[in-house]
C-alpha cells in the first residue's frame, strides 16, 4: 500500500496565505516563504480559482510580491491576481489597526508599513 499525496507546495502556500491567522500566523508564513525558490504559478492560480475568493487573490498577490525575486514569480502571475480583485479595501490581518497600517493601492490592502520587518531584521529580501 503506497502513501497518498494530499498536498503539494503550491497548495500549502495558498492554504497558509488564506488562513495564516488560524495556522501559524503571518510571521510564520513569511518565514516559510523565505525558503521557497521555485513556485509553479499555474498551480497557485488553479488553487486560488478553486477557492474563488477575491480576498485570497489580494493577500496572495501582496504577500508573494515580496518573494518575486527569490521564488522567481513572473509579472503574469501578479497581473492575473489583480484581475480578480475589485475596489474593496481590506485589512491584511485583523490585528492591524489604522495607526499601524498603510494602504497598498496595488492590492487594495491595509498592510504593515514594512511587512518583512515582521520576521526580523537582517533578511536579504527586497521589499
Amino acid at each position: 500500500m503506497g502513501l497518498m499525496k494530499i498536498t503539494d507546495l503550491e497548495r500549502t502556500i495558498i492554504d497558509n496565505i488564506k488562513d495564516f491567522s488560524k495556522i501559524g500566523g503571518l510571521e510564520e508564513t513569511l518565514r516559510c516563504l523565505l525558503m521557497v525558490t521555485v513556485i509553479n504559478e499555474s498551480k497557485l492560480l488553479n488553487y486560488m480559482k478553486a477557492y474563488n475568493n477575491m480576498f485570497l487573490y489580494q493577500k496572495a498577490g501582496y504577500i508573494l510580491s515580496h518573494f518575486r525575486k527569490t521564488a522567481n514569480i513572473s509579472e503574469k502571475f501578479f497581473k492575473e491576481c489583480r484581475e480578480h480583485i475589485n475596489k474593496s479595501v481590506r485589512y491584511l490581518h485583523p490585528d492591524i489597526v489604522n495607526d499601524d497600517c498603510v494602504l497598498n493601492k496595488n492590492w487594495r490592502l491595509c498592510v504593515p508599513p514594512n511587512l518583512m520587518r515582521l520576521i526580523g531584521e537582517g533578511t536579504d529580501i527586497d521589499v
